[in-house]
């Protein structure tokens, strides 16, 4: 599977990277809990956190999380809330992009 970077993106006709922030690459072993009502039974699921800035996380899972829902990510004896803003299907899995900073119960 290729990938698009920020100048062969808009060549195809991908709009530009809106990041506002940079992000770092990071390869943490993590806890995913769900905090929505309905999705939240079970335990935490293991997850690998693949990239961290100041408002937000990228994360690869082994199973669909709906966006929108709101979650709960453990790391390094760290508790991080937020809200789901994308899952997209990868090989062998899923990425989710976790946002901190729209988080509103």
């Amino acid at each position: 599977m290729a990938t698009l970077s920020a100048s062969n993106r808009q060549a195809v006709g991908w709009p530009a990277d809106r990041r506002t922030e940079p992000r770092d690459a990071v390869n943490v072993r993590a806890r995913l809990k769900s905090l929505d009502p309905v999705t939240s039974i079970g335990p935490s699921t293991v997850v690998k956190v693949i990239e961290i800035s100041r408002r937000g996380l990228k994360i690869f899972v082994h199973r669909l999380v709906v966006p929108n829902s709101v979650v709960q990510v453990t790391m390094f004896h760290e508790v991080i809330t937020g809200r789901v803003r994308h899952c997209t299907a990868v090989p062998g899995g899923f990425h989710i992009g976790i946002d901190r900073a729209k988080l509103r119960l």
